[in-house]
Order: C-alpha cells, then structure tokens, then sequence
C-alpha cells in the first residue's frame, strides 16, 4: 500500500476542538506516512462558537503533512441570521435549546440535519476529497468523526474510488448519550445510515473497547477489522516532567488546562475541590499533593 493517506476531519488546528486526531497525524507523519489533511474552513454562516484556534498544534505537524481546507457554508444558518438582523453573523454564545424549538422547527431539522446538524460539510468533503483522491492517489482513506456527516462523506468517497477506508469513530452515533433525534422516526432513518456506514468501511476504530464490541457485534461482516486505538497523549508535553517520588499522596493529571471555560477544558471545578476538602480536614494539607503536567495555562 502507497504510504500516503487522505484524512477527512471537520475540525482541525488551528481550529482546536480535540487534539487526539490533531496527535495521531503528528506521529504518523514521524513515522514515515504523508497525510493529506482535509478538513473544513468555516465560511458564511458555519456556527464557530465552540471553536477556539490554538497554533501550536499546527506547528508541530511533520512538514511532509498537507492541511487541505475547504470552504464549508451553511446557508440555512446564515439566511436564518440575516432574517434576525445579526448580518449572517455567527454568534460567541449561541447555543440551542430544544426546549424552544417549535413542531414545525422541529420537523424542519428532522429533514435537514441530515445525519447530523452539520450537514453542510458533506458536500464540500466529497467535492474537494474526489479531487484529492484523482490527484494524490492515496493509498488510504480515514475518516474521524464526529460528526457522523464526516463518515457518510467516506462512504461516498469509498463507492466511487474504491479506495480502502478506515472509518475511526472517537464516539458513537446512535449510542452516544447526546444523540437524540427530533422526531422519533429519525432513529430508524439513521440506524440504516449507520449500518451503512459500518459494514461499507473495511476497518472500524473506536477509542473505547466496548464501541468496538457493540459495533462488531452489531454490523461487522466477514474479512472486516475492527480494532480499539486508545486515546493517547503526546509524549512531548511530559519529557520535562520529574517523576513523582513523594510520601504524600499525589493526584497527577495530565493533559491541557485552559484559563477558561470558553477555551476548552478548565481545572476549576478541581481546585474548588481540593480547597473544599482541606477547608474541611486541614490535616490533609500536609498528605496530599496536586501535580498538573502538560499545557496547563498559568493562571
């Protein structure tokens, strides 16, 4: 096999929403794979409320890594804004409620949102991935979701180039606890869209044993691999990190802190904790050490 991949993945740096794909590429290209990166550019209309742009992981891609953008919009959105008066703006905090969503809404988005609220990227996926695909001639397709849209646009690349795909799964679709359709019909539509997508990929991935165990139970079919690929956690951040030699009982977390919430995952909630605790039994003071290792913000 030709060691050149096509990932297809919505987000990607300096876009920052999980690093574990942004790692996975970074040591595939040290170990000798060229990866064509495409992913989407948030254009008119395409909600970036939940995206914060962090250029370091960029940075630290193998220079033998191409990121490909494509210009992704979502007009239903965007005409959705204008007719509000915010100009097709997106919003800092816009945030959904379904609570607030009317029947007509509500059976609007069961046709639209189409396997997923982010629809819009299938098309730019499979337009700009056949082009990618005539003209690199990858030996491998991966696509990584969520959103389950990023999947539907490998199944497309798949059926028409007949590339080899590997479909990696960070979460589930049906099962995943936030997964909740707006009219109870959507469940049977997207339980065969998602069989679809299992049993047309020739290797499946998940982070978790037991997705591996419930898709492989539920869609695989002969010859097809499935396999678990943990999340992992780049090595680079706990080089300078002294081991941990101490009497006192040490809670070591590892990974990223931001200052605040809006910027990703915060150490709040576990400061507040701890301060809870030794208001309450001040002896602990002297037994219990907290270590945070990796990119923590210093605040």
């Amino acid at each position: 096999m030709k060691r050149r991949i096509l990932l297809l993945v919505k987000n990607f740096p300096p876009w920052r929403t999980e690093p574990n794909t942004a790692n996975l590429v970074k040591y595939l290209g040290r170990q000798g794979w060229k990866l064509d990166v495409l992913c989407s550019e948030p254009g008119w209309g395409v909600a970036t409320h939940a995206l914060v742009r962090d250029e370091e992981q960029l940075r630290a891609l193998h220079p033998s890594t191409e990121v490909i953008r494509a210009k992704t919009l979502n007009p239903v959105r965007g005409l959705g804004l204008l007719l509000k008066g915010r100009g097709g703006a997106p919003s800092s905090s816009e945030k959904v409620s379904r609570r607030h969503v009317s029947a007509l809404g509500r059976l609007a988005r069961s046709f639209l949102h189409l396997p997923d609220s982010e629809y819009y990227w299938f098309y730019p996926a499979v337009a700009r991935g056949l082009r990618l695909i005539g003209r690199r001639r990858p030996g491998l397709l991966l696509t990584s979701g969520p959103p389950f849209t990023t999947h539907l646009a490998g199944l497309v690349l798949k059926a028409l180039t007949g590339i080899p795909w590997v479909c990696h799964s960070r979460d589930l679709f049906l099962e995943n606890p936030l997964y909740t359709p707006w009219l109870p019909w959507r469940r049977g539509l997207d339980k065969t869209l998602e069989r679809l997508v299992m049993r047309s990929a020739d290797a499946v991935t998940t982070v978790y044993p037991e997705a591996t165990e419930l898709l492989r139970r539920r869609y695989r079919r002969p010859g097809q691999i499935c396999r678990t690929i943990r999340n992992g956690y780049d090595e680079e951040l706990f080089a300078a990190a002294e081991p941990v030699h101490s009497d006192r009982f040490t809670i070591l977390y590892g990974g990223r802190l931001a200052a605040h919430d809006a910027d990703g995952r915060t150490g709040w909630s576990l400061l507040d904790g701890f301060e809870l605790m030794l208001r309450r039994r001040p002896e602990l003071r002297a037994g219990v050490r907290l270590k945070l290792v990796g990119n923590v913000h210093p605040r």
